[in-house]
């Protein structure tokens, strides 16, 4: 066992909303700032630790974010919600993981001819890494591609097997785990 994918609901909320039409691709609409998030968020669905937007976006209650900086996950970026500051969006830092997207069969589909990204990236499950292990037992890894449709891709959030242990001992809401048995 090298690690965990880590899930969570979506929240009903939308990160882009009010991305301003500079920071759109002019044919498909995709978001190029994937840090962007709208001053007027507000978190709908607000019982999750942990959760997802529609779009791109991690958030994790402040419960959760105190918890893993007291727990020194330095690879993690914590960022307030100026208009929800109980919610933050959250980032892995580190080195992307790479992802066996041509042994999973990952389908890449209706590359915009703008700005060349894929509407949609379909294939996740099961989870093909190409690395025999991941740097460490205790942490957050994310993988190099992005899943999802539209503005709605973000990359696969892995924790080692120690981080595992440690979420799931603070009872935290809204995780689900699958694991990822090795590399291929």
């Amino acid at each position: 066992m090298i690690g965990y994918a880590l899930y969570g609901p979506d929240n009903d909320s939308h990160f882009g909303d009010d991305a301003s039409p500079e920071s759109r691709c002019p044919a498909c609409g995709y978001i190029f700032d994937r840090t962007y998030i709208s001053p007027t968020l507000k978190i709908r669905r607000r019982v999750y630790d942990f959760s997802h937007t529609y779009d791109y976006g991690h958030i994790v209650s402040r419960k959760f974010a105190e918890f893993c900086i007291r727990a020194s996950y330095d690879e993690l970026t914590l960022e307030p919600l100026e208009a929800d500051p109980e919610f933050l969006l959250l980032s892995v830092a580190s080195p992307p993981v790479p992802f066996n997207h041509a042994r999973r069969g990952t389908r890449f589909e209706d590359q915009c001819s703008a700005c060349g990204v894929f509407e949609s990236v379909v294939g996740a499950n099961p989870i093909f890494l190409n690395v025999s292990g991941l740097e460490r037992d205790d942490g957050f890894f994310r993988t190099d591609l992005e899943f999802g449709s539209g503005n709605g891709k973000s990359p696969l959030i892995i924790v080692g097997p120690a981080t595992k242990e440690r979420l799931e001992k603070e009872r935290f809401t809204g995780l689900t785990f699958e694991p990822v048995e090795g590399a291929f």
